[in-house]
């Protein structure tokens, strides 16, 4: 069964990003945010998915998805509320993906399996897509929890890599890379980064 909807959570404000205050101000960070939020969205769109963005801040553009205010605390609250607001089958995807394609997304929706997790280098979760209903667990090292929790659930859980999806932004090496190569940072979005650099 295909998805036709995606829930991509996202913080925004004076709290996004934390993890690179050291290098850049509430400005610029709120800058990267929104951008690789707009190239998510695009791509999922691009997939042929619907999209629903649980914020919890504001959020001035929404490139044509719907748009939730986050009530629960944590990024776990998030997800649940844009899934029980879609319903499954669905995926979930980070917001913070400058490397995702629509390719990537496309293949990650033909996997088998009840609970699909596209795992991150790091090993946590860059999307999921779920086609039971399952309590979502991300955080540190993710992948392998949403897989537990599904199979204890007695679903079908697969655990994979996929390219575009194994990448997220998180801390400064990420950032590196991703203004050297990511698609999601365009040309504009690269100068303004690197003069706002700490």
């Amino acid at each position: 069964m295909l998805p036709a909807d995606a829930v991509v959570p996202v913080k925004t404000g004076a709290r996004a990003k934390l993890r690179l205050a050291h290098v850049l101000g509430a400005g610029a960070r709120n800058l990267l945010v929104e951008s690789l939020l707009r190239h998510v969205i695009g791509v999922l769109g691009e997939a042929g998915l619907r999209v629903t963005c649980v914020r919890s801040g504001d959020l001035g553009w929404t490139g044509g998805a719907d748009v939730m205010r986050q009530h629960g605390p944590g990024l776990n609250a998030a997800v649940r509320e844009g899934l029980a607001d879609t319903g499954t089958p669905a995926v979930v995807v980070a917001a913070d993906m400058p490397w995702i394609t629509a390719e990537s997304v496309i293949r990650l929706t033909r996997e088998p399996g009840d609970v699909v997790v596209a795992a991150t280098r790091d090993g946590g979760t860059g999307a999921l897509l779920l086609r039971r209903s399952l309590p979502p667990a991300f955080g540190p090292r993710s992948a392998l929890r949403h897989a537990q929790v599904a199979r204890q659930a007695g679903l079908w859980a697969r655990v994979v890599s996929i390219p575009g999806l194994d990448r997220d932004l998180d801390d400064e090496p990420a950032l590196a890379a991703a203004l050297a190569t990511a698609p999601g940072m365009d040309a504009q979005l690269r100068d303004q980064l690197r003069g706002s650099r700490r």
